[in-house]
């Protein structure tokens, strides 16, 4: 069951990571500082445009530091023409998830949801050059 939104997207520091590792910044979510002050919050697409509100200024959120937040299923169509090359097999663990790669030796890689164990396996994937 999905309790917040970020149960639905990779967490902050995975889309720091995906971000280093070139993973294409566009998504349906985005984490986005929107003060300066560090302060990262998560934001959907259609919030993208503006910082409004009580202390909004009207500037456009891509002129601030983001990252992309993809989605379980964003990241399973990045990653889906790798995967035919692969038999992977996903299971849930009691703290969160794994998927076991089976490629010339087998890889396991976790997350905490499906959409950060997914992020973990394109990493690994980007890292392996597959």
């Amino acid at each position: 069951m999905i309790n917040k939104l970020e149960d639905v997207c990779v967490k902050l520091e995975l889309a720091k990571k995906l971000k280093e590792a070139g993973y294409p910044q566009e998504s349906l979510f985005y984490w986005v500082d929107t003060d300066d002050d560090g302060d990262i919050t998560l934001h959907l697409e259609d919030e993208w445009s503006t910082v409004s509100g009580e202390w909004g200024d009207g500037s456009s959120l891509k002129e601030h530091q983001h990252f992309s937040a993809p989605t379980a299923s964003e990241l399973a169509e990045n990653i889906g023409e790798h995967i035919l090359w692969f038999r992977a097999m996903g299971r849930t663990l009691k703290n969160g998830w794994y998927i076991v790669v089976d490629s010339i030796e087998e890889t396991q890689v976790y997350g905490d949801s499906l959409a950060d164990v997914l992020a973990n396996l394109w990493l690994w994937l980007k890292e392996e050059k597959l």
